[in-house]
């Protein structure tokens, strides 16, 4: 999906930037689309990493492309699972407003 891969490597590399991610740093995010192909290893970082493909990450977020969208910009926690480190889905919550 186009507005996840412009998301992980576009717009959060720009906020990165200007903000060094220091509550997150090296830990991964695996995303993984389960209405489609689409499969991502962010790792939290000034810039930030994105693979492509399945990856063991410190969490987990699962569910339609649309939900990890809106899940990822913090626009709405539902329609997504989350496995892992949670306490890390809570950082992402209170540092990435996009």
């Amino acid at each position: 999906m186009a507005g996840i891969e412009e998301l992980l490597g576009g717009l959060l590399a720009r906020k990165f930037a200007g903000e060094p991610p220091l509550w997150g740093t090296r830990r991964t995010i695996h995303f993984h689309r389960t209405d489609g192909d689409g499969e991502w290893l962010l790792t939290i970082d000034d810039p930030p990493e994105v693979a492509h493909g399945h990856a063991k990450g410190d969490l987990a977020v699962r569910g339609p492309a649309a939900d990890l969208l809106l899940w990822a910009t913090n626009r709405r926690t539902s329609g997504v699972e989350l496995f892992g480190d949670t306490m890390l889905a809570e950082e992402w919550a209170r540092n990435v407003q996009l």
